[in-house]
């Protein structure tokens, strides 16, 4: 990504899918971001109205936008919201995102405070929104933080329908809207932007071989910000491959067991997982590991969650999972071990008893040499006979861990 030669100035691309950066120019550096603004525009809309309310234009609505993107509404109209919204996200229409503004909150003002709100929710620390349009003036974020607000976004079903559509026909306007750009390579979505302070801007998401990308261009010349989005999303392509890092029904972890003849219990993955990585990447460079329970005992509850193992390239978290206790082992009953001792002490004392006996009584002084042989060799038998018996008991328990797999699988196209 580092050698790509770009038109913007400011650049971020994020995997949606696993939840971390790609690449990134300029990334955290405020900048006026256009009308990239009316994605929160929208996503604030339909967090507040319903797509089949319906909107009265008045002269209020209409200020303030020469020199910007119409969709040519007129006061005395009656508009539903999900026309306003596709006329908003597809031709960019500042009077449509200026009329979902004052209706939803009964002044710019108003509407703006509900954006910085939400955005504050998202964690977006380095915006600030003043307008519903995109106009530059108190208005700013990051590529960054832009992406961070489209992934939000994409949560909403009702958003990604009209993010994702290129032509709508708007029946309470009674006119076809189109995005303004053409589909490209890999984009499911996006919406562009354009300021003399911004630059040509896009923020979109697209599906590279199974992964799904969210990139967003700032500051790019007349017809760059597509360009430079194919350009991305073609090193994407060429670059990463999807990989098999975990297979679902293979064994990811043991963990060893004490007291019982099952010295470890093995723990299967719960799914396949498969992630787009550099091509060179190797098993060697990720790291699975197990934080948990090293020894499961007879104390350890059944559905208890033992730990956890993770799969991680670098700092990048690419899968999880719990491992979960569902089934135990047979333990050992260590009263029989208790029991055999016993019996084997008053076997012991028996004929330590009648050899002592033996000898108070002097009877067989020929063989009276005997009795300690007796006593060693039945001494010897029960140790030897209880070693046999539940010498495997005190065996250590399993070594606990994570099976790492022999090779990364490619996954073909």
């Amino acid at each position: 990504m580092e050698s790509l030669s770009l038109n913007s100035r400011s650049f971020f691309l994020w995997n949606n899918d696993l939840g971390l950066e790609v690449a990134g120019l300029e990334a955290d550096t405020p900048t006026a971001v256009a009308s990239m603004t009316k994605i929160m525009t929208a996503l604030v809309t339909l967090e507040n109205r319903q797509l089949d309310d319906e909107v009265m234009i008045t002269p209020a609505m209409l200020q303030g936008l020469e020199g910007y993107a119409v969709v040519g509404l007129r006061a005395g109209q009656v508009v539903t919201v999900r026309d306003l919204l596709y006329a908003t996200l597809l031709p960019s229409a500042g009077d449509a995102a200026q009329a979902l503004a004052v209706d939803t909150s009964g002044s710019i003002e108003g509407f703006a405070e509900l954006m910085n709100a939400r955005a504050a929710e998202i964690g977006m620390e380095k915006t600030r929104f003043s307008n519903p349009v995109g106009m530059d003036e108190g208005n700013y974020s990051t590529s960054r933080e832009i992406a961070m607000l489209v992934r939000e976004a994409l949560k909403n079903p009702e958003f990604v329908e009209i993010f994702n559509d290129f032509e709508e026909y708007l029946p309470s306007l009674g006119m076809m809207v189109r995005k303004t750009f053409s589909q490209i390579q890999y984009v499911t979505g996006g919406k562009t932007g354009y300021t003399e302070a911004a630059g040509r801007c896009l923020a979109s998401v697209a599906e590279v071989e199974g992964t799904e990308y969210i990139l967003v261009t700032v500051g790019a010349p007349l017809g760059k910000n597509v360009v430079d989005a194919q350009t991305i999303y073609d090193a994407v392509a060429v670059e990463y491959e999807p990989m098999r890092v975990v297979t679902a029904g293979e064994k990811i972890v043991q963990v060893g067991v004490a007291q019982s003849a099952t010295q470890e219990m093995s723990f299967a993955a719960t799914q396949d997982v498969i992630v787009a990585l550099p091509n060179d990447t190797t098993v060697e460079d990720l790291t699975y590991s197990y934080d948990g329970v090293e020894i499961i005992t007879p104390e350890v509850e059944l559905g208890t969650t033992l730990g956890t193992v993770s799969v991680r390239q670098g700092e990048n978290l690419l899968y999880e999972q719990e491992i979960v206790y569902d089934e135990a082992p047979e333990f050992y009953d260590y009263g029989w071990v208790a029991a055999g001792g016993s019996v084997s002490v008053a076997l012991l004392l028996l004929t330590l008893g009648l050899a002592w006996r033996a000898v108070r009584q002097k009877r067989h002084k020929r063989y009276a040499w005997l009795w300690p042989v007796l006593v060693g060799v039945l001494c010897l038998v029960s140790v030897v006979a209880n070693l046999l018996i539940f010498g495997k008991w005190f065996d250590e328990p399993g070594v606990t861990g994570v099976v790492w797999p022999e090779e990364l699988v490619r996954e073909l196209n």
